[in-house]
């Protein structure tokens, strides 16, 4: 599967997405990014806490024509669908085929996603960090930024640090082998417009859904490994699909997936071998959001150079932005201009 689809596993043979982008860039607030540079850490928030309150929904609706599709051509070989006059005589039946495939997608949602029930999802906990690929055909962003991020920090202005691809790459790889992890994957997201990536999405998926709709009948553990990637990957696939109206933002993102202490009470032989990674909360919008902190200790982020976003006292955040970094790192000031 493409990486647009999949995201790069983090593994020391993924080096095509450092190649295509060799720089990312990560737009934040002088306080984040205060906090980022004396901690040496980037946040990862659970999928359900995205900014963008489409995040948990937008996947829904982009899989739903292909679950209802695929129901309409395999229904009689599920009972629970089969069943009762009106749809052996054809009536009602696409109504009833898409109601279906709609509820099977909210009780995925409510059940593996719900961040108030983090704790009960043992494989599809997914916290995720967004930053953008300005690439071929960028060179204005690569210097000064986008302005739609940009505007979203209003009169006080933002910064963007951008990252060299390869060496964050690197820290995630030791990331991973310093914490127990599902998974973890760094990416380009799957656009709710890109019907051939979302065909990938639900094919790949079709074994969890003939056990979905066969009834969730208890599985011998020789079929449960033929769902349980499936399952993953599913999960994998809904926490990197994003509304196609942020398309500009061309966003990479790093996604992790910790293994849980209620994971291993569930399946007692998972091995364990590395600590657990601390799961966190932080007050958002009067709601608390997991989230959890990677890397820390003494190794720097591998920031290449900052820009400073337009805002009323640019130069003030540049300078502030200097004060924070070490001499070998530029720091330089948007030339887009501030509208107050």
């Amino acid at each position: 599967m493409p990486d647009a689809y999949w995201g790069t596993p983090l593994t020391g043979a993924s080096t095509d997405l450092a190649a295509e982008f060799p720089e990312l860039f990560h737009y934040t607030s002088i306080a984040g990014m205060s906090g980022m540079v004396e901690t040496n850490s980037i946040w990862c928030t659970h999928y359900t806490g995205m900014n963008d309150a489409s995040e948990a929904s937008v996947w829904k609706d982009a899989l739903l024509p292909h679950l209802s599709q695929w129901l309409d051509k395999n229904w009689r070989r599920f009972p629970s669908l089969a069943s009762g006059p009106a749809v052996a005589l054809g009536q009602n039946r696409e109504r009833r085929i898409e109601d279906a495939a709609r509820a099977e997608l909210d009780h995925i949602s409510s059940i593996w996603l719900a961040s108030d029930r983090v704790d009960l999802a043992p494989i599809v906990n997914p916290f995720v960090s967004s930053l953008c690929a300005h690439g071929k055909g960028r060179a204005y962003e690569q210097a000064h930024g986008l302005l739609s991020q940009w505007r979203g920090y209003g009169k006080e202005g933002g910064v963007c640090l951008v990252f060299d691809t390869r060496k964050l790459m690197d820290m995630l790889l030791d990331e991973l082998s310093a914490f127990e992890y599902v998974f973890g994957t760094i990416g380009t997201v799957c656009y709710s417009d890109n019907d051939e990536l979302l065909t990938q999405v639900f094919e790949a998926a079709i074994p969890f859904f003939e056990f979905v709709f066969s009834g969730r009948k208890p599985l011998p553990k020789k079929q449960f490994l033929k769902i349980k990637d499936p399952m993953l990957r599913l999960a994998m696939a809904i926490a990197n699909i994003k509304h196609a109206a942020f398309k500009e933002e061309s966003e990479i993102r790093i996604m992790m997936t910790p293994v849980l202490t209620t994971e291993v009470e569930l399946v007692p032989d998972v091995p364990i071998t590395l600590p657990f990674k601390q799961i966190r909360h932080r007050t958002v919008r009067d709601r608390q959001v997991p989230f959890i902190s990677l890397f820390g200790g003494s190794s720097r982020l591998p920031i290449k150079r900052v820009i400073v976003g337009p805002a009323a006292r640019q130069k003030r955040n540049a300078h502030i932005a200097r004060g924070m970094l070490s001499a070998d790192i530029e720091v330089t000031a948007s030339a887009t201009p501030f509208i107050g």
